[in-house]
């Protein structure tokens, strides 16, 4: 007997345990369903809706229990679903645009006609006339590596020939000043060095360097002024093959004035083409044409 009433007292015990964490479940979801209504009310006040009916009191006699619903879930979780699509609609009304993706920058090649692969030198002398020094007079072009259409490639292999163009404009000094009453064989004042823009166009787009009168290397040589060409890249190259030249190559190109007189340099690296061509005729000129004064 003392056995079947040790087994009938755990029983009871456990049974008052279950008990007493039923009470605690029942309570706990009593509390988590006033929650669930203090958020729906809330995010219907914040979306601008009337907030959801509360359930009817229950109608039970007093003392005895209510009816135990047949789930609590599907409310609660409508509840919460509720909530969070409320407020998320309420955030997405409110939320601060996000930033546009800034412009890239501008190519540095930008309004180069022909840029990078077909550069006319011709078409970029009156971009580099507006970099140079006011009152500057044009004394030298220089454009590497032309193809026979006339232009050159800002973006070829290296190998293959890289273009470049370089123009070179320079103020001339003023006339030395001589002392009237310094004797015959005097020594007379050196001149004033010369001011001056070199304009160049490469891969990395069209810059100017000024020297305002010291002593830079550019225009070492490069002093004596010349006219506005009148050739372009193309008629000089078109001249050169008139007389030989290949037309499956790239040339240097030069123009500056030799012997008072306008005249362009073609030359193919490594090979025997070199010829001079005269501006305005686009031709190449014989050599007493070339030494004619």
């Amino acid at each position: 007997m003392s056995g079947y009433r040790d087994d009938r007292a755990a029983r009871e015990e456990q049974l008052q345990q279950l008990q007493r964490e039923i009470a605690d479940a029942k309570a706990k979801l009593t509390e988590d369903h006033k929650v669930l209504e203090e958020l729906a009310e809330r995010a219907a006040s914040l979306e601008g809706r009337d907030p959801p009916i509360a359930p009817a009191p229950s109608t039970a006699p007093e003392g005895a229990e209510p009816p135990a619903p047949k789930s609590s879930f599907p409310l609660a979780l409508g509840l919460a679903l509720a909530a969070v699509i409320a407020i998320g609609g309420f955030m997405s009304r409110n939320t601060t645009p996000a930033t546009p993706t800034p412009t890239p920058a501008p190519s540095p090649l930008a309004g180069i006609p022909g840029a990078p692969h077909h550069v006319d030198p011709s078409a970029v002398l009156p971009s580099a006339r507006a970099l140079a020094l006011a009152g500057a007079e044009l004394t030298q072009i220089h454009a590497t590596y032309v193809a026979s259409d006339g232009t050159f490639d800002l973006d070829a292999p290296a190998l293959h020939g890289r273009g470049r163009l370089e123009v070179t404009y320079v103020v001339a000094p003023p006339p030395v000043k001589v002392d009237p009453a310094a004797p015959l064989g005097a020594p007379r004042p050196p001149p004033e060095p010369s001011r001056g823009t070199q304009v160049d166009l490469d891969f990395r787009g069209l810059h100017a360097t000024h020297d305002q009168g010291g002593a830079f290397g550019m225009l070492a040589l490069h002093v004596t002024p010349v006219a506005e060409p009148k050739c372009t890249a193309r008629q000089v190259w078109d001249a050169a093959k008139r007389a030989g030249a290949p037309d499956n190559a790239v040339a240097q190109l030069t123009y500056s004035s030799f012997l008072g007189r306008a005249m362009w340099d073609f030359t193919i690296d490594g090979t025997s083409y070199a010829f001079k061509i005269g501006d305005p005729e686009c031709r190449v000129l014989t050599p007493s044409e070339q030494f004619a004064r």
